[in-house]
C-alpha cells in the first residue's frame, strides 16, 4: 500500500511538472492533500479528432472496491459529457478494454490518459459498447458521428 501511494505520488508530481509535456492537468479530488487515489484531470481532446480543441474532465480513482492500482486498473469516468460509443452518455463511465481485459500492471498515468486519447481518436471496435446507437451511427455514417461529436466538443468541452 506505501510502495503504491509513492509511485502515484511520484506520477501525479511528474504530470503536474509537465515532465511528460504540457499535455495534462492533474488535481487530487480529495482535499486532504496526500490522498493520492482520486484524481481530477483535463485531458485535451486529440488533434485530428472531433474532439479537437475540447478539454475533458477525467475522475479517475486508483483504490476502489477493494481493487488496487497498479494489480488493478484504475475506475475512468468522463466528468465531462462527450459522445463516444465506448462512453456511457448518463454517467461518463467508460468501457475501453485496455482498462479491463487488457489490463498491464506496467501502465503508467501517462499511459492510461494517451490510451484514452487513442480511443476517442480511433476507437477500438473491441471495447463492450455503452453506446449502441452511437456505435451504429460512427459504423454506418461517420460524417453524421464527426459532426454530432464536435458539436457536443462544443457545447460541453470548451473552457
Amino acid at each position: 500500500m506505501f510502495l503504491r501511494k509513492i509511485d502515484l505520488k511520484k506520477e501525479f508530481i511528474k504530470l503536474n511538472d509537465g515532465e511528460y509535456g504540457e499535455e495534462f492537468s492533474v488535481e487530487l479530488n480529495d482535499e486532504n492533500e496526500e490522498n493520492y487515489n482520486e484524481w481530477r484531470v483535463q485531458l485535451p481532446g486529440p488533434k485530428d479528432s472531433p474532439y479537437e480543441g475540447g478539454i475533458f474532465e477525467l475522475s479517475i480513482k486508483f483504490d476502489y472496491l477493494g481493487r488496487s492500482f497498479p494489480l488493478y486498473p484504475p475506475k475512468v469516468e468522463f466528468i465531462t459529457k462527450i459522445y463516444h460509443p465506448f462512453v456511457q452518455t448518463s454517467t461518463g463511465h467508460t468501457s475501453f478494454s485496455f482498462l479491463y481485459e487488457n489490463w498491464n500492471i506496467d501502465f503508467s498515468v501517462y499511459d492510461i490518459l494517451k490510451k484514452i486519447q487513442n480511443e476517442l481518436k480511433n476507437p477500438n471496435m473491441g471495447n463492450p459498447v455503452y453506446e449502441i446507437e452511437i456505435l451504429r451511427q460512427y459504423k454506418d455514417s461517420r460524417i453524421d458521428f464527426e459532426k454530432t461529436a464536435r458539436e457536443w466538443t462544443n457545447k460541453y468541452a470548451k473552457y
